[in-house]
C-alpha cells in the first residue's frame, strides 16, 4: 500500500500536510509535529498523492525549476504590504481571484484564536477574510485537512500552501482528476523548514512571554522581516527580531523531511513568492527593516496571466528580474540547498540510510553551480548530524 521505507519512518519523514487526514484528524507527536493517527495511514493509500513519498525530478529547471518569468513585485495596498510577512502578494492574488470570481474560497492557514502561538486550517470566502490571515505561520500546521471536503461540496478553492502541500495538492488531482478543475489555482510560496510547535513553546519562552495569558503572536510582518510579537492580557508585549527568532529558535528545530527537501521554492505552485531581500554592505541579505517585497516566479500559464491581469488592475506592483546571479545573492540560502542536495542524499547513502526524497540522479545536475569545497562542508556536516543522530530518517 504504501512505500516500505515510510511505513519505517513515518513519525520521522512525514511532513503534516493533512491531506490524508480528512477534516483534521492529526495528533501532535513526541517531538511536537503534527502527524495522521496510524488509523488514518492504514485506510489510505498515500503512495497517489502523499508528498514525503514522491521523489520529483529537480534538476531539469535549474536551481528554481520551471518559470515562464520572473518578478519583483509587492502589493499595491500598503496597509496589506505593510501587515504581511514581506510584500504580501500572496495575499492580494488570492483575494484578486475572489474578486475576480474565479474561486469561491481559499484555503490557506490563519492564526488560532484557542491556540494563538499555533494556527489551524481556514477557508476563506471573502477577500476581508483572507486579509485577516495575511503573515507566516512557522509552526506545524495541516492545511490540506479540509480540501477534499471542501471540493466536494463543489467550491472552486484556491490553495496557498508550503511547497510540499502544492506537490501534494498536484498529486492528489491527478489521482482524482474529477476535482482538477476545481482548483485553478496554487500559490506556493519559498519554505526554509516545518518548525515544531515545541519550537514554538521555546521561542515564547525566549521571548518572556506566556502561554495562559497570551492573546495574540505574530511570527513575522507590521514591518519587513518584521519582529515576532506576542500581546498579552495583560497589555504587556513581548518581541524579537527575525533573525532571533528564526536563526536561533524555529529553524534549528524543523521536521526531518525538510532538512532533504527536494524543492524549498514552490515548483509545484502556478505562482510562488518568497522575499526579495535586499543586500547589506556584506553583500549578503540584510534583515533591517524595509518595505517588503517578493521575488515573484509565474510557473505556468495560468499563474503567469492571473499576475499580469492583477497587475493591469492595480492590485499589485511588479518588475521584471531577469538576472539570475541577483536572485541567487538574494535568496542564497534556497540556491545552496538545491544544488547541494546531491551532497545529503550521498551523505544518507554512506550511512546507510534508505530514504531519498527526490531522484538523485536528477539532483545530481545540479552539482555545478558550486565548488567543491562547498559540496564537501555540506556533505560532511551531514555525515556528521546523521552520526550524531541530530538527523534520523
Amino acid at each position: 500500500m504504501t512505500d516500505s521505507v515510510f511505513q519505517a519512518n513515518t513519525n520521522r519523514v512525514c511532513i503534516g500536510c493533512g491531506l490524508c487526514a480528512n477534516e483534521c484528524r492529526m495528533i501532535r507527536d513526541s517531538s511536537g509535529f503534527l502527524k495522521p493517527e496510524d488509523k488514518v495511514l492504514e485506510k489510505n493509500d498515500l503512495a497517489d498523492y502523499c508528498p514525503s513519498l514522491q521523489r520529483p525530478r529537480v534538476g531539469n529547471d535549474g536551481p528554481w525549476g520551471p518559470r515562464i518569468s520572473s518578478w519583483i513585485g509587492w502589493n499595491e495596498n500598503e496597509t496589506l504590504r505593510h501587515h504581511a510577512s514581506s510584500g504580501g502578494m500572496t495575499t492580494e492574488l488570492a483575494s484578486f481571484a475572489l474578486d475576480s470570481g474565479e474561486a469561491d474560497a481559499v484555503l490557506c492557514v490563519s492564526s488560532d484564536s484557542d491556540e494563538p502561538l499555533y494556527g489551524k486550517p481556514r477557508i476563506c470566502k471573502t477577500a476581508e477574510e483572507v486579509a485577516e490571515c495575511a503573515g507566516s505561520r512557522y509552526v506545524s500546521i495541516s492545511p490540506l485537512c479540509l480540501l477534499p471536503k471542501t471540493l466536494n461540496d463543489g467550491l472552486h478553492v484556491v490553495v496557498i500552501g508550503r511547497p510540499c502541500d502544492a506537490r501534494a495538492v498536484r498529486a492528489w488531482l491527478r489521482a482524482n482528476p474529477e476535482y482538477s478543475n476545481q482548483v485553478p489555482y496554487v500559490l506556493s510560496f519559498f519554505c526554509a523548514g516545518i518548525p515544531s510547535r515545541d519550537a514554538a513553546d521555546r521561542l515564547l519562552q525566549s521571548m518572556g512571554g506566556n502561554k495562559e495569558r497570551l492573546e495574540t503572536f505574530q511570527y513575522r510582518g507590521n514591518g519587513w522581516p518584521g519582529f515576532a510579537t506576542a500581546r498579552h492580557s495583560d497589555g504587556t508585549v513581548k518581541k524579537l527580531t527575525y533573525d532571533e527568532s528564526w536563526g536561533k529558535v524555529l529553524g534549528r528545530d524543523v521536521a526531518q523531511y525538510c532538512r532533504f527537501c527536494p524543492d524549498g521554492v514552490g515548483d509545484a505552485g502556478d505562482i510562488a513568492c518568497g522575499d526579495a531581500w535586499y543586500l547589506g554592505e556584506d553583500g549578503a541579505p540584510s534583515f533591517s527593516e524595509a518595505d517588503g517585497r517578493n521575488v515573484v516566479f509565474a510557473r505556468t500559464s495560468r499563474g503567469a496571466a492571473l499576475l499580469e491581469r492583477a497587475a493591469r488592475a492595480g492590485r499589485v506592483h511588479i518588475e521584471q528580474l531577469d538576472d539570475d546571479n541577483y536572485l541567487e545573492r538574494i535568496q542564497n540560502y534556497q540556491f545552496t540547498r538545491r544544488v547541494t542536495l546531491y551532497d545529503r542524499q550521498m551523505a544518507l547513502a554512506l550511512c546507510g540510510k534508505k530514504f531519498r526524497s527526490c531522484d538523485v540522479a536528477s539532483s545530481k545536475k545540479l552539482r555545478h553551480y558550486v565548488n567543491l569545497r562547498t559540496h564537501l562542508r555540506i556533505f560532511l556536516g551531514t555525515v556528521k548530524r546523521i552520526i550524531e543522530k541530530k538527523i534520523d530518517v
